[in-house]
């Protein structure tokens, strides 16, 4: 329920205060003077849209404040959001280039003031009227006259399907995260390859020996060559010396190095099928190539996984289980599919009949606004509640409309295309009064001259169903009837004066 409203510098409104009684509260004041500013900055609380011109001249900001004591329902929906007082305040402050909402103080988006304006007020007039057509409202009324056990039966095998969903969802999301990695392609590329634990070393190893052996080999063919195979050999010279140094010996003339030499000469022979062997071992250009070509691929593997081989290695298991676990997850999404195929098929077959159980109770709210309708003098009014087909949620399929015409030779059409401001009006008015009936809810509800067009029997009507209305809802009522005053019990009056070159609106209680 709506305790009190405060606004400060909206438009002509410099400051105001206005609390509502719990029963009908009446705004009078002349054409112009500001009773329609009321409405505005009200709506503005929960509106998402900013508009920086409704900031008046007596400060650089609006700031609207709303108070509402809560229902047990409002405290039930608050409480996911934080909320556990008895009370809470929105309020609004517009600034050129800042703007804030709070609910009790705290900063709030203006998305969630939006969302959360339903659930406090409603708005009838020219501008806002469209408020108490919102299809999930109406079939929230219809719900609490269809069969408990059927909404049960619907949202239960709804949120198992929704269950069903989340997990797929869930599950493709991982094996989203699998295939971004593509485990697939890594896993050839290093199989292609196929690295060896401690290859790339032994490789460096071998390709080093290889050189090493060459360089030995250049070096033992030039010993080869100088002791035993060019011409004038170390080995001819130390035998032609030997061989001089016997023939020239005597009894008297001896070489005491002859044994030396011949020593010499027995190891230059001794290392001749050593150096030979070295010379016959085959270190071609083939295995250095082979080896070279074998690094520059794993060096190649390493640049393109940008780790060392045996890290690489080591991948591989771990890239061999992505893979598995890919096609683990792509049978289980094939078999969740199917079984959200059966879900879904037994969800609808339950909204089907959710759907059958409203349209009965929808055909009783019809007959009801009908009979108040005739209570205002609108008795060859016709009323559909018009049922469309929708995606399934939580609300199940159906989307409705309230179609309505004024004469029997009209055709049922949206309210707005059909009806006249005072056929609207009741309408709105009878509506209302219905779904109030069978909610067996309160609201606060702001009325904009809903007398409009009414002839005195008419409106007489409109004000024994407003006074009836009243005793479980809330009602604001911005009136040019001096007749609809003698429903409320209590009346503000706004003014505006023109005050030091500016327009000033000023409320006051009068009753």
């Amino acid at each position: 329920m709506l305790k009190k409203i405060e606004i400060e510098n909206f438009l002509t409104i410099e400051k105001c205060v206005l609390e509502p009684s719990d029963k009908i509260t009446a705004i009078i004041g002349e054409s112009g003077s500001g009773k329609s500013l009321i409405i505005k900055a009200v709506d503005s609380v929960f509106s998402q849209k900013v508009d920086t011109s409704i900031v008046g001249k007596f400060a650089d900001f609006s700031k609207i404040s709303l108070l509402f004591q809560l229902s047990d329902e409002q405290k039930r929906i608050l409480f996911d959001f934080g909320i556990f007082e008895n009370q809470v305040v929105f309020t609004k402050v517009i600034k050129k280039g800042a703007t804030r909402i709070l609910i009790n103080h705290e900063p709030v988006t203006a998305k969630i003031a939006s969302s959360l304006k339903n659930l406090f007020l409603s708005i009838v007039s020219q501008d806002y009227r469209f408020e108490i057509f919102s299809s999930n409202r109406l079939l929230g009324t219809i719900d609490t006259h269809v069969e408990k056990s059927i909404i049960d039966d619907f949202m239960s095998k709804f949120y198992e399907y929704e269950n069903i969903k989340g997990k797929i969802s869930n599950i493709e999301e991982t094996l989203k995260e699998i295939t971004d990695k593509h485990p697939e392609i890594l896993l050839e590329a290093i199989e292609k390859v196929n690295p060896k634990k401690g290859e790339y070393d032994e490789l460096l190893d071998k390709l080093n020996r290889v050189k090493n052996s060459r360089l030995a080999m250049d070096v033992v063919k030039e010993a080869v060559f100088e002791l035993y195979e060019k011409d004038k050999s170390i080995e001819d010279f130390l035998n032609r010396l030997i061989s001089d140094l016997n023939k020239l010996e005597t009894q008297s003339f001896k070489f005491s190095l002859k044994d030396t030499l011949n020593e010499a000469l027995e190891l230059i022979r001794s290392v001749r099928d050593e150096f030979y062997n070295v010379l016959n071992q085959n270190f071609s250009e083939i295995d250095s190539d082979k080896i070279n070509a074998r690094l520059f691929q794993l060096e190649k593997l390493k640049r393109e996984f940008g780790k060392d081989l045996d890290e690489i290695i080591e991948q591989k298991e771990y890239l061999r289980s992505l893979i598995d676990e890919k096609e683990e997850i792509l049978k289980k999404i094939d078999d969740l599919k199917r079984e959200l195929e059966n879900k879904e098929r037994i969800m609808v077959e339950s909204a089907e009949n959710l759907s059958k159980e409203r349209k009965k109770v929808a055909g009783l709210i019809e007959n009801r606004i009908k009979e108040h309708l005739s209570e205002l003098n609108m008795e060859n009014s016709r009323v559909k509640i018009f049922f469309n087909r929708g995606k399934v949620t939580r609300f199940g399929f159906d989307r409705v409309d309230v179609l309505f015409s004024a004469n029997p030779d009209i055709e049922l059409d949206s309210i707005d295309k059909v009806a006249s401001g005072g056929e609207k009006s009741r309408f709105i008015l009878a509506l209302k009064v219905t779904l109030s009936e069978l909610s067996r809810t309160s609201e606060t509800v702001i009325f904009d001259e809903i007398e409009s067009g009414l002839s005195n029997k008419a409106l007489e009507k409109l004000m024994v169903m407003m006074g009836n209305y009243s005793g479980r809802n809330q009602i604001l009522l911005v009136t040019h009837s001096d007749k609809m005053l003698e429903v409320a019990d209590r009346i503000y009056r706004i003014d505006k004066k023109f005050v030091e070159g500016k327009s000033i609106s000023t409320l006051e209680r009068i009753r």
